[in-house]
């Protein structure tokens, strides 16, 4: 039985690619749990880097871009998924009640 995380096998060593993207995940991760937690300004990169161990952002607008386009991302994908049902056009289409964007526990982005 292969275990996975993420999508990727934890039996075998992460490619380069895969490292870059886990570690990039967890570190957009870990400043959505600051900002949320501070605002802007209560984040740092130093921060931020702290609760992964590294950082390969050059400051933190970079790591905040980041987080936006990843959040957007994900919230695209959901409402092309609402899109795409097959619903009769008579029917209203019903869009899932969003958990508050303050909450960032279980909310893990999905970073590409």
């Amino acid at each position: 039985m292969v275990c996975q995380f993420g999508g990727i096998d934890v039996g075998r060593r992460l490619t380069r690619q895969e490292s870059r993207l886990e570690t990039r995940t967890k570190l957009l991760e870990s400043a959505a749990q600051l900002f949320a937690k501070g605002g802007y300004e209560g984040a740092s990169v130093d921060l931020i880097a702290e609760r992964v161990g590294y950082s390969n952002f050059e400051s933190k607008e970079a790591i905040f871009l980041a987080f936006l386009d990843a959040h957007k991302r994900r919230e695209i994908d959901a409402l092309a998924q609402i899109l795409a049902q097959d619903i009769p056009a008579s029917e209203p289409r019903r869009v899932p009640r969003r958990e508050s964007s303050r909450s960032h526990r279980d909310n893990r982005l999905h970073v590409e």
